[in-house]
Order: C-alpha cells, then structure tokens, then sequence
C-alpha cells in the first residue's frame, strides 16, 4: 500500500502545471500568484499543501532560504500523505539550498527513521544536532533510534542530554518528557531486576 502512496506523490507532482510569473497573474489586492502559492504552500496540508508549493517552487519568483524554505514544507506535506521518497528528494533541495538549517536535517532524518534507515536517520539528526546544539528534538529521536538499535548507553546519553536543555520551542518540551519516560521505565526496570536477584 505504501508504494502506492509514493506512486500517487510522485505522480501528482508530475500533473501540477507550473505557475507562471507572478508578474502575469495577479491575486486579490494585487497580491502576486507566486506569493499566494506560497501562503497556501505554508498553510495547508496534503495534495493542497505539495501543489501549491510546487506552483511556488516552480513560478521562479524565490531562490536562496525562501527557496528552500519551500521545499523544506512540501518535503512535510510530502511526509503527511505517505510519500516519503519525495519528502526526502525535497529535503535534498532544501539542504542543498541553504545546508545552515538545521531543521532540515532533522525532518530528512524522520523521513529515514520511517523508511527503516536507521543509520542514515542518525546521521542526519547527528548533523542537525552539529548545526544547533539546543535542538532537543533530534536529540531525543536519535535516543529513541539508538534504544530500538539496543545501543543503550548512546540513547541514555541523548536522553539525558535533551532533559539538561533548556526548551526552545513548543516540541522540546513534549520530547523531553519522552526521554523523561525513557528513563524512568529503564530506572524502573533496573529496581525491578535488583529486586528480582535478591
């Protein structure tokens, strides 16, 4: 079902006509097309969301950050709807057009840990983490890659890391209280098995 999904992505991608300049077609007030796609871009989700970023990405109107910008939110529509090909084509673009975002590397990682490439995943939340030490995320999905990979001092690590950061944005503070039950529940299993040999 899966490469179905990714079919479907894929294709739609190949059907969405190219936006023109923003110069030839004008949006209420005289707000440009290009501009337009690229709100509707950063304001829905699903086919909505990854067409009207490709009109963006297509109308030649943004380069540089806001380019990658872009392409960095169809990559999450792109994760949304299942297609995790194109998420990960599309976090290529973004890294390519600006390889400072730290983000960037860290969503190309959660497209890989969903493919099952695990160490492909670790290295790109490895190089996210690189780029912003504070990003408490990574940290804690790499913690979660590790523990699953039974590399258990790595995942302690990052797991106690995360909890040492301060939290910068609404999904630190969720990610901290997974590594907060991370740790808790190998606490507990370790009382358990001291009990268990007394």
């Amino acid at each position: 079902m899966s490469w179905l999904i990714e079919l479907l992505g894929m294709a739609w991608l190949a059907l969405v006509p190219a936006a023109q300049p923003a110069a030839a077609h004008q949006g209420p007030a005289g707000i440009g097309q290009a501009a337009l796609e690229r709100a509707t871009c950063e304001t829905s989700f699903g086919l909505a969301a990854t067409s009207a970023c490709t009109r963006a990405i297509t109308s030649a109107e943004f380069s540089g950050r806001e380019l990658a910008h872009l392409h960095a939110r169809r990559g999450a529509a792109f994760i949304k709807i299942g297609s995790l090909d194109a998420a990960i084509a599309d976090y290529d673009a973004a890294i390519a057009l600006d390889p400072t975002e730290p983000a960037s590397f860290s969503e190309r990682a959660g497209a890989w840990r969903d493919k099952g490439a695990f160490d492909r995943a670790i290295a790109d939340y490895s190089e996210a983490i690189r780029r912003d030490p504070l990003l408490v995320s990574a940290l804690v999905q790499r913690g979660l890659i590790f523990e699953r990979q039974r590399q258990l001092g790595n995942a302690r690590a990052d797991f106690a890391a995360a909890l040492a950061l301060p939290p910068r944005y609404s999904s630190s503070y969720d990610a901290q209280d997974t590594a907060r039950e991370r740790l808790a529940l190998w606490w507990d299993g370790a009382q358990a098995a001291e009990a268990a040999r007394r």
